[in-house]
């Protein structure tokens, strides 16, 4: 059985707060994220970090890095990510 060390009310909206202790301890600052996971133990937080994820694939990335390289291609505009995803699809 594990210890206990503090206790912390859910809000009606089934939110808590974090002691500041552990979010000092722990790194945690506002606007951070929290993974939650359920275990045999109870409800598991952890500190995670969110990383952005491109709208594009690898070689996709590389087939515009090829176009920025290109003088042929230099000046073209597209009118939407939709339109450039397609032409580089076309490549």
């Amino acid at each position: 059985m594990i210890k206990i060390s503090d206790v912390v009310k859910i809000s009606p909206r089934g939110t808590i707060t974090i002691p500041s202790k552990y979010r000092k301890s722990l790194n945690i600052k506002n606007n951070s994220f929290i993974g939650i996971k359920a275990t045999k133990e109870g409800v598991l937080l952890r500190p995670v970090e969110i990383k952005e994820k491109s709208g594009y694939t690898k070689k996709e990335l590389k087939k515009i890095e090829q176009l920025s390289d290109d003088k042929k291609n230099s000046g073209k505009i597209f009118n939407s990510a939709q339109e450039a995803t397609k032409h580089l699809r076309s490549l």
